[in-house]
């Protein structure tokens, strides 16, 4: 994949990328992965977000070399030098009764982000932990039962390594070593319910001239603190100096802003790139 970069992306606020459809009583519900069901960041979406933060920081020059060009913009069409993946879910803060929320991962999903360390020829080391039924591998876990939402889990202890990974892909130390005391391994089956039910669904309300309803959904959101990883690649290993000048702005530059509702705060992620940066 040429000279591949692996990213670290923590929402800061609440995320939308829509799914473009309506799900039940959710008229706007987030992204999924069609196999799976788990939330995750579109590669189309994640790409477009980088492309607009790149309109205001790189040269045009860069920005058509990387992204691509199009007829509009006096192009020709051709596919940018970047290969950007899809924003696959890693950790997910869920809502525990007793204390702050966990935040939570499977085995699965951390076979997946170890895959794309070796696909990407990073050093990042990942557990490979096994759990089985209701337990939940936990960095600090307590003598009494925990209860996620109404679910009831068996604590106990996680091995060595998630302190090291969350200060791998999270940009902040401090945060990294907060949430990493908080994070929890459970069962692919446990978590794909959560993943599917217990994300926040917020009331929308547009008011008309009157202040009175006109238009009321309901939308569904990524928590604060969801952490996702993604790939960046080139198709072949020329123009490292503009593939260089593009990580180094976006390590520098810190935040991107992804989906929708910006207007209202949503949509920001701390980003932390790891390879990549002259």
């Amino acid at each position: 994949m040429g000279n591949s970069m692996l990213l670290g992306l923590l929402a800061e606020t609440s995320v939308h990328m829509g799914a473009g459809q309506s799900a039940g009583v959710v008229d706007l519900p987030v992204a999924r992965e069609g196999a799976t069901g788990l939330p995750h960041l579109p590669d189309t979406g994640l790409k477009g977000a980088l492309r607009q933060w790149a309109k205001g920081v790189l040269s045009e020059a860069d920005e058509k070399l990387l992204f691509g060009t199009t007829e509009s913009d006096g192009g020709s069409g051709g596919a940018g030098l970047l290969m950007i993946s899809t924003g696959r879910l890693l950790c997910l803060p869920i809502r525990r009764l007793d204390g702050p929320y966990a935040w939570v991962t499977t085995p699965y999903l951390l076979e997946r982000l170890r895959r794309d360390v070796m696909r990407t020829g990073q050093g990042l080391a990942v557990p490979a932990p096994t759990v089985t039924g209701t337990d939940l591998l936990m960095a600090k876990p307590p003598q009494a039962n925990v209860y996620l939402e109404e679910y009831c889990f068996t604590p106990k202890p996680f091995p060595a390594g998630m302190d090291a990974l969350a200060a791998g892909l999270i940009r902040d130390n401090t945060v990294a070593t907060r949430i990493a005391g908080q994070a929890a391994v459970m069962t692919d089956d446990e978590f794909a319910w959560f993943a599917a039910n217990a994300l926040p669904v917020d009331a929308r309300n547009q008011l008309d001239a009157n202040k009175l309803s006109k238009n009321l959904w309901y939308e569904e959101t990524l928590p604060p603190d969801t952490l996702f990883h993604a790939i960046i690649g080139t198709r072949n290993d020329g123009h490292a100096d503009a593939v260089g000048r593009f990580a180094d702005a976006l390590q520098k530059a810190a935040y991107l802003q992804v989906g929708g509702n910006e207007s209202v705060g949503q949509g920001w992620l701390s980003v932390k790139i790891i390879g990549g940066a002259a």
